[in-house]
């Protein structure tokens, strides 16, 4: 985790607790890090005519297709700059019963798709994708985080929200580079809003200033972390089993306590 990203170093961690840079664990020259020859086109032809990019990804998060397309036709039909709208709905095989599509939606998504304002696919590499677009509507989970602070896009952070996806939500919001988290169930009614405020020319000029600040854009924190490893296997620092208080997914050093954030 990039020190600044995170915000206030707690108080309570240990001095041997260390921040890294984020993990991107990039594939170079790999066809998993390139845009399909559809997608590209559709991006390309919206830079072309000044349109607005906004992508729509909840990753392995249980949400429905419908209410993803649902808030899609949404931001295309009512938001101020007319933006169009990459919705990546996962497979159906993942997630066969998430994957229906009502039928009076069914017209109105086949309209947009025809008229080149929405483009539906399953996934997409995010190292390449976000980069090119304006405003990411995403679940908040640290990977999908970082590879949007890296891209310097705006943020909105929606979903069911678990776990860090509400650290990272409220983090995002404090940062200014995005609305306050909300989740999917209200999101349909939000949407439009929240878009209209990310899309504005300040707060996209800001997201951009933010970028370097909030990640390295050099780095990726793979060499950070192995570099602390050896030193900690190298120093004989042995863990052992947390006590039983302890929650099951921390661990503790016998001499003191020891993490990399990453």
């Amino acid at each position: 985790i990039y020190p600044m990203s995170y915000g206030t170093r707690p108080s309570d961690w240990a001095p041997s607790t260390v921040f890294s840079d984020f993990i991107f664990l990039r594939k170079d020259d790999s066809a998993e890090e390139r845009l399909d020859g559809g997608l590209q086109q559709f991006i390309d032809d919206a830079k072309a005519a000044k349109d607005p990019l906004v992508v729509m990804a909840f990753s392995s998060m249980p949400v429905a297709r419908s209410s993803t397309l649902h808030s899609a036709v949404q931001i295309i039909q009512h938001c101020e700059r007319h933006p169009r709208v990459i919705a990546l709905v996962g497979s159906p095989q993942e997630a066969p019963d998430l994957q229906d599509l009502p039928p009076e939606h069914s017209a109105v998504v086949s309209e947009m798709k025809e008229s080149q304002r929405l483009f539906e696919a399953s996934s997409a590499p995010f190292s390449a994708l976000f980069p090119q677009v304006d405003a990411v509507v995403i679940h908040g989970g640290l990977g999908t985080i970082a590879e949007a602070l890296k891209a310097g896009t705006a943020i909105i952070v929606t979903g069911v929200l678990l776990m860090d996806q509400r650290f990272w939500g409220k983090r995002i919001a404090e940062l200014k580079l995005g609305p306050e988290p909300i989740h999917i169930s209200d999101f349909e009614h939000a949407c439009v809003e929240q878009v209209n405020r990310c899309l504005g020319k300040e707060w996209l000029k800001r997201c951009k200033e933010s970028a370097p600040l909030l990640t390295s854009l050099a780095t990726d924190g793979v060499q950070e972390n192995v570099v602390m490893v050896e030193r900690l296997y190298n120093e004989g620092i042995r863990p052992f089993a947390a006590p039983p208080q302890s929650p099951p997914c921390c661990s503790t050093f016998a001499d003191r306590p020891s993490c990399i954030l990453t």
